[in-house]
């Protein structure tokens, strides 16, 4: 699939955490969703996260970096695209890097939650299961070289297809609502603490 279609369902996973742990209002967890869902084609050559920079300012006075470009070089370099990176192994590797990772961070960064690992894990999971029900499939058994498809063959699509273009704009609009009902539920919270707090000092 697309980088595109990969960063709005890593995303979307924020809802599976949401049904254990309650969306914390923080949007940084759509944010470790979205690079988690894009994470696993650092093996691509040309991949979306290859290019993705950070930096500020516009045209000649714009000044950015690409964090993810001499890596992907790298890895892109060392492993096939849908390869280790596309495997069980690689998710489990991923979860507990990143669960230390945070652990880590959050002693300095305070918006760290603790569901950013899960987000981050899940969006990885996520790449995996999309590009499963392609018609190319994912060696998810690796290093059983294998690729393995997670729908018959009749249901599987190609890369870019309409099908792809569907499920992108399915998927974004269910994110904004769950961002949109997520957001009025702690305005809501907010509002009758307020009210509650002004009761308790008339």
């Amino acid at each position: 699939m697309k980088g595109s279609t990969h960063a709005v369902i890593g995303a979307n996973t924020v809802w599976i955490i949401s049904l254990f742990s309650g969306f914390s209002g923080n949007p940084f967890l759509l944010i470790a969703g979205a690079f988690g869902g894009l994470l696993p084609d650092l093996d691509a050559s040309d991949a979306k996260i290859k290019h993705l920079e950070i930096g500020y300012g516009k045209g000649r006075n714009r000044m950015a970096i690409k964090p993810f470009y001499l890596p992907s070089m790298i890895i892109s370099s060392l492993f096939k695209h849908r390869g280790i990176l596309h495997s069980f192994l690689a998710v489990i590797l991923v979860g507990w890097g990143s669960y230390w990772l945070f652990l880590f961070l959050s002693q300095w960064v305070s918006f760290l939650a603790q569901e950013f690992w899960m987000v981050l894990t899940l969006g990885y999971f996520s790449h995996l299961v999309a590009d499963g029900i392609t018609h190319h499939g994912v060696p998810l058994l690796w290093p059983w070289n294998r690729n393995i498809h997670l729908l018959p063959r009749l249901l599987r699509f190609r890369t870019g297809s309409f099908m792809e273009t569907v499920i992108f704009i399915v998927l974004l609009l269910t994110l904004g609502l769950f961002v949109l009902s997520s957001y009025q539920s702690l305005n809501l919270s907010g509002l009758v603490l307020l009210n509650s707090s002004r009761n308790v000092l008339y």
